[in-house]
């Protein structure tokens, strides 16, 4: 990306407002990038600068959020607050289509062998893994027992090799596949995209091309292929899904990667981040044989140095047809009659971030979702006591409830953020209203 700042020779011009799309590119203030060099020589010009971020995931790869203090350890987010946002569940289905999703109890054991890089999978590794016939197998089995009436089907690969390899698997299966990647000369990607947009394909399989910026409202089906650590990317996938279109009554996407139980409901997925920065070097093992204890890759198969074998090559099994658990969650209506009356509700997340109250003072605020409730129940918690004494007790006493750590509460909201991960998540809770309609929580298990 090249940012030129004259415009018709005049190396003055200046503006007023700057608008950053997928704003979750721009990374801590500490990295340097022309998304600052342009925002710097702006703002040098006119010191009155506004600049909006807009993004649908505001969250980075082992960096957390992108606003506020809810990131890595020595690092600045350029946006000190989140000034407004929409889950996908706000936007459904007024705006985007219902989706409905299926997964596998668990594929953790085969993930196990995978090493991992700067808080991501090792793509060489995990590439090797998820091109085992009996992964690329299973896409095509789910699809034919889950996708029945699908449409348009989008899948997510791995590698290139990885998404060649799903693509002739689904044409040998007799379905009109194709895939795109990176290493396509554009006429042929455009070509394909074409082929599948006009009909002529029925699945299209891509890797890394078709994350962000892509759009084809017609897509009602998408199979995930690709694991991934990375909340950003995940909810990116299934987004490429929940645009609305003529005849299309929800989307579904079949996860056979361990992605939901990695991140959970795409409209609030886990957020975490590193405590530090990783030190650059790939993980390392030690060979298994106790007269060599040479220090080796994480994914080494076989020592180089004296031969040892960590595990032996496991023989190819028929691809079942997986039996895939729905993710979907209640009936909104259902969940709302429960909360009137005063019963627990299924809890499906929690986070924490800074609040800014309407009177200047600075609180934490926790957001707890619940499954098939679209907005969630906000508690505020005054850690610094900036409105009263007695609010700053309330925090402490709710936080020694619900951490699962013990130890002292935060003495500031900046700490409480830090340490979200203390708490432990509830099963389900109790919601209450008072006199004004606020809600709050009033008891959990």
């Amino acid at each position: 990306m090249v940012f030129n700042l004259e415009v018709e020779g005049n190396s003055n011009y200046f503006a007023e407002d700057v608008l950053v799309h997928n704003c979750h590119h721009l990374g801590p203030m500490e990295q340097p990038s022309q998304y600052y060099d342009l925002i710097e020589a702006q703002t040098a010009m006119n010191p009155d600068l506004r600049v909006l971020g807009v993004t649908a995931t505001p969250f980075r790869l082992g960096h957390g959020y992108i606003y506020g203090d809810g990131c890595r350890k020595g690092r600045t987010n350029f946006f000190p607050t989140l000034d407004w946002k929409a889950t996908l569940d706000d936007l459904t289905p007024e705006y985007l289509s219902p989706w409905r999703g299926k997964a596998p109890a668990d594929i953790g054991d085969c993930l196990a062998k995978v090493g991992k890089s700067l808080g991501e999978y090792e793509i060489g590794a995990l590439s090797e893994e998820m091109c085992r016939g009996v992964h690329v197998e299973t896409a095509v089995k789910a699809y034919e027992k889950y996708g029945e009436g699908r449409r348009k089907v989008l899948v997510f690969g791995v590698s290139i090799k990885h998404a060649e390899l799903l693509a002739e698997t689904f044409r040998a299966s007799g379905h009109r596949a194709a895939a795109v990647h990176s290493e396509m000369e554009r006429e042929a990607r455009r070509a394909v995209l074409a082929g599948f947009d006009s009909g002529a394909l029925d699945v299209l399989v891509n890797v890394g091309v078709l994350t962000e910026g892509w759009d084809s409202p017609a897509v009602d089906l998408i199979i995930m292929c690709r694991p991934t650590m990375s909340p950003g990317l995940y909810v990116q996938m299934i987004g490429r899904g929940t645009r609305k279109s003529p005849g299309k009554e929800n989307l579904l996407f079949l996860d056979l990667v361990n992605n939901w139980k990695a991140h959970g409901d795409p409209s609030r997925p886990r957020v975490a981040f590193m405590e530090s920065e990783p030190d650059g070097e790939a993980p390392m093992k030690e060979c298994g044989n106790p007269e060599c204890m040479a220090l080796v890759p994480l994914g080494t198969k076989v020592c180089p140095e004296c031969g040892f074998v960590f595990v032996a090559d496991e023989p190819e099994r028929e691809a079942e047809v997986p039996e895939l658990v729905e993710v979907s969650r209640e009936d909104p209506a259902e969940i709302e009659r429960k909360a009137r009356e005063g019963a627990m509700l299924p809890v499906s997340d929690w986070l924490i971030m800074t609040h800014r109250t309407r009177r200047g003072h600075l609180m934490a605020r926790l957001e707890t979702y619940f499954r098939g409730r679209q907005s969630p129940v906000c508690t505020y918690l005054d850690f610094e006591g900036q409105a009263s004494d007695w609010g700053r007790r309330k925090a402490r006493k709710m936080w020694r409830w619900m951490s699962r750590v013990g130890g002292p509460p935060p003495e500031t909201v900046a700490d409480a953020v830090k340490r979200a991960d203390e708490i432990a998540v509830p099963g389900e809770l109790t919601v209450f209203r008072d006199g004004n309609g606020y809600e709050g929580i009033k008891e959990w298990r």
